[in-house]
């Protein structure tokens, strides 16, 4: 391990009098006022990522929290809906893509000197805490050399917003931590105060800011309501040993309580269609979804209530009565609480309460993290939970993700055209559009060190993963990014080919095609031969932010049960050259690994690899 050290923090925004306050400040670099937050953001990055050595500037980690951002840009998209809604019609093409945080790395991306993986935090008074930990983490365990943390604040007074970044790197020379001690520079109650970027939350307007050395601390760790002091951490652990594997997973759908249940309704090439009944929808294109039959009690909206479910079953198959007192909790699928439209109709199914406490797993604030990644937000979430668990933040980790059906993405998808007005046909020549599903997914991770102490067999390895935000266009699937997710995760699994691919293929014109034609650069690539793949979104529907949770019950069930699934919906499959798109389940004894793509808008990208031998052993490589 090494001692992670901090640069200047880079700061911009949109705000000119508020950045000109900040000039007389040593230890700050201030940059000009921007046009736009866009041009603001990537200006700031820039600089942040010149502060790296040349060989890290491409591939290193942002990490970026955006909960002011996530909040403006949610609340400004709910209330264009309620109008178009109070006014009998639907929304236009101007007013229906609110952009997903992502879209600022998006921009980075574009100029194509930056291609390293990038992360949103929106989580309610933690989000720069998080993120700062993180990178304090991965650089001090060497999972990464380099990390750049950013905070995209708002202007209280106004509609500017102020974008910070700042580097942390590993201090060349220095010896790592003695082994079995906290890593050295990470903050703990009773170990040393890192030498963070200084604080910049004592200036008016600043937000919640980066936390400094000279910021207060608390006795027991917790995050303070106000989000203005740094939290002493727990003890971290030194980095793990081993893969870090999926010990239970928990899954609600339109098949109902259960993964096997799930499972099995795939197995048949059962559609589990209905009439949308959630909302009024007679303005919108299609009506044809997958949803529950999941009611919650009054006043109670239905989306902790599939959490609920989801999460009961994920915990009884890891052999777990109650978390770990050291757990992270990544939740997908849900914003912020929104003050500002707090009074619109069903606004529980998509945003938070104001007093949220993670949906009842139970884990203290500064561990309860929510990711904004679109319909790839689990799988990023794998990702983090992955490096928390590698570099010694946590001993257990629970990814959550929920989609309730609900008017405001409904509204979204309806005005792009992205549904289809009867039901999913993913990887079809005939494809028409996304038929949307309401559900719930829970997956817990741990060590396999972890798990083999207390005597519990996992599920599968984790054995690759790799999360990209790139690509051009809003709503496009760029091949070229899949492509390289694939490929990195193929890498750091250390193989070149697999048995089956489950596809994310929602069931678009273009998705479904720019995915097989990432596939299909890899298997040229590596000398695929009919690598079998198909998607479950015609069985279940697309479960928007929650769609990796049924694919990851696919890929576990597969490798458990050595039958590959079909694609329900499925009449004439999409050519492909170096893979074989199954139309009806087909045995397959002795699978061993399966590759998992996860795509959404806003140029969010992510494949994984799960890995298990025949026997049931696990698999990993020497990256773990």
């Amino acid at each position: 391990m090494t001692v992670p050290t901090a640069d200047t923090v880079v700061v911009g925004g949109t705000v000119r009098d508020l950045l000109d306050g900040l000039r007389s400040r040593p230890d700050l670099s201030v940059l000009a006022a921007g046009d736009s937050l866009s041009a603001a953001f990537v200006q700031v990055l820039t600089a942040a990522l010149e502060r790296l050595p040349a060989e890290r500037r491409g591939a290193a980690p942002v990490v970026m929290a955006a909960t002011d951002y996530c909040v403006w840009a949610t609340s400004r998209y709910v209330g264009r809906c309620a109008e178009a809604e109070a006014g009998g019609r639907r929304l236009r093409p101007s007013e229906a893509m609110t952009p997903e945080p992502a879209q600022l790395l998006q921009e980075l991306a574009g100029l194509g000197t930056w291609h390293g993986p990038g992360y949103v935090l929106i989580s309610p008074h933690a989000a720069t805490w998080q993120a700062v930990r993180w990178a304090w983490g991965a650089v001090s365990a060497g999972l990464h050399g380099a990390v750049v943390v950013c905070e995209v604040v708002r202007d209280p007074d106004g509609e500017g917003f102020r974008v910070a970044a700042a580097p942390v790197t590993a201090t060349p020379g220095l010896p790592g931590p003695t082994p079995g001690l906290p890593a050295a520079g990470l903050p703990t109650s009773d170990g040393p105060v890192p030498d963070l970027p200084a604080p910049v939350t004592d200036l008016p307007g600043a937000g919640t800011g980066f936390p400094g050395p000279a910021a207060a601390t608390t006795a027991n760790g917790t995050a303070p309501e106000d989000g203005t002091r740094r939290p002493a951490a727990r003890r971290s652990r030194p980095a793990a040993r081993g893969p870090v594997v999926i010990s239970g997973t928990g899954l609600v759908t339109a098949f109902g309580d259960g993964a096997d249940v799930f499972w099995q309704g795939l197995l048949d090439g059962r559609r589990a269609t209905s009439d949308l009944t959630r909302f009024d929808a007679s303005r919108f294109r299609s009506r044809t979804v997958c949803q529950t039959e999941v009611e919650a009690g009054p006043g109670r909206p239905v989306r902790p209530e599939l959490v609920d479910r989801a999460r009961a079953e994920a915990l009884r198959e890891a052999g777990l009565t109650e978390l770990p007192e050291r757990t992270l909790l990544v939740s997908a699928g849900v914003v912020p609480h929104l003050p500002s439209v707090a009074d619109a109709p069903r606004i529980g199914e998509i945003a938070l309460e104001p007093d949220w406490a993670g949906d009842g797993f139970g884990v203290a604030r500064q561990d309860a993290v929510l990711m904004a990644h679109a319909c790839a937000s689990g799988a990023f979430g794998l990702a983090m939970a992955r490096e928390w668990l590698l570099c010694g933040l946590a001993d257990t980790a629970v990814v959550t993700g929920v989609s309730a059906l609900n008017s405001y993405d409904y509204a979204c998808l309806d005005v792009l055209r992205a549904t289809t007005t009867s039901a999913a046909r993913p990887f079809d020549q005939d494809r028409s559009g996304v038929m949307v599903g309401e559900g719930a997914g829970v997956i817990v991770l741990e060590t396999a060190e972890r798990a083999a102490a207390r005597g519990h067999l996992p599920l599968a390895a984790l054995s690759g993963i790799s999360c990209r935000v790139a690509g051009q266009g809003v709503s496009a699937l760029s091949a070229h990014a899949g492509a390289a997710c694939m490929r990195e995760a193929l890498a750091m699994a250390g193989r070149t080919t697999v048995d089956y691919v489950h596809g994310h293929a929602p069931g678009t014109r273009q998705g479904d095609e720019a995915e097989l034609l990432a596939l299909d650069r890899i298997g040229a690539e590596l000398g695929w031969r009919d690598v079998p793949v198909s998607s479950c979104k015609g069985a279940a529907g697309h479960l928007l932010h929650a769609s990796v949770f049924p694919a990851v019950v696919t890929a576990v069930r597969a490798l458990r049960d050595g039958v590959l699934p079909g694609t329900p919906g499925l009449r004439t499959p999409l050519d492909a050259r170096h893979l074989r798109v199954l139309r009806d389940p087909e045995p397959r004894e002795g699978i061993r690994s399966v590759l998992v793509d996860n795509f959404g808008f806003g140029g969010n990208n992510a494949a994984f690899l799960l890995t298990r031998t025949a026997a049931g052993h696990l698999e990993w490589s020497a990256h773990g």
